[in-house]
């Protein structure tokens, strides 16, 4: 069946509406009925004619019932597959207009240009990633290396500090081994040597802000303070060890005898070597009455 047979099929059972030129052809389908009717009366003529147009509008295909426009089944899928290529038709017109649009963005531009910017674009990219890669590489090798620099600087800090330390010891060393050495105390009152002397009280002196500063405790005891006079300054070394062979509980035998020898007495018989222990002269008042009285033979 011919395109033009379905159309006029279409139009005569209402499921087209003709359009301008369209309404002609149905009137000539039905002149040729109507020449094939001739001779019969006017009004005959005509009903021939439109019996005719109705069977050119059936065609070849099934015939339908009088009266009834329900299409037949060879009808119904010709109608199924004209509106699905009209569907289609208008979906692609839909497509078409989209392309259009953005075609129209493009007006203007060369795609070979397009092209070419695209893929310097991406070349672009590439090579800020490999340049942030060798970034983070020179980032981690330079702190790397000031971690390096960092390590030996401090290692310098601990050995200078620990060289001072070492001299701050040795000063301090020097600085109360000097005093013990100079002391007039030490050497006028004490029965003790210098060496001696600062192996029981050394524990009790230090050097602090360029000075020798004596403690009532030894290092390391609880509750140590510095010894001061009545101003609150820190006691001379001389004075703060008296203070501490005062405190001491045997501070008799630690001081020199404070007794006057007479003449050709000796109050230390052990000083000369074989010497006979030299009498004792008594300067007791009792003593001196009764050499008064043995002198004026006044005496028993």
């Amino acid at each position: 069946m011919r395109f033009r047979d379905v159309k006029q099929m279409l139009v005569g059972r209402g499921y087209w509406e003709p359009q301008g030129g369209e309404g002609g052809e149905g009137s000539g389908g039905g002149a040729g009925s109507e020449g094939a009717g001739a001779g019969n009366a006017g009004g005959a003529g005509s009903g021939a004619g439109k019996e005719g147009g109705a069977g050119g509008q059936g065609g070849t295909g099934d015939p339908a019932p009088a009266g009834s426009k329900k299409p037949t089944d060879t009808e119904a899928a010709l109608l199924r597959e004209v509106m699905d290529k009209k569907e289609k038709l208008k979906a692609k017109d839909v497509e078409l207009a989209a392309a259009t649009a953005r075609l129209a963005e493009f007006d203007g531009l060369d795609a070979k240009e397009l092209r070419e910017l695209v893929k310097a674009k991406k070349e672009a990219e590439v090579a800020q990633l490999e340049a942030k890669g060798q970034w983070d590489a020179l980032k981690a090798q330079m702190v790397e290396q000031h971690n390096v620099e960092l390590k030996a600087r401090e290692d310098k800090v601990s050995a200078a500090e620990q060289r001072n330390a070492e001299l701050a010891g040795q000063i301090a060393e020097l600085t109360v081994g000097n005093a013990f050495g100079t002391s007039k105390f030490i050497a006028e009152e004490l029965t003790l040597s210098v060496a001696k002397a600062r192996r029981v009280y050394g524990g009790h002196f230090e050097f602090q802000d360029g000075q020798v500063v004596a403690f009532d405790k030894p290092a390391g005891a609880k509750e140590r303070h510095v010894l001061v006079d009545a101003k609150g300054e820190p006691l001379g070394f001389d004075a703060a060890l008296a203070k501490l062979v005062d405190a001491d509980p045997d501070k008799d035998s630690l001081m020199k005898s404070k007794l006057k020898a007479g003449a050709g007495s000796n109050t230390n018989p052990a000083a000369v070597p074989g010497a006979k222990p030299t009498k004792v002269v008594d300067r007791s008042a009792r003593a001196k009455i009764s050499a008064g009285l043995a002198k004026a033979g006044l005496s028993k």
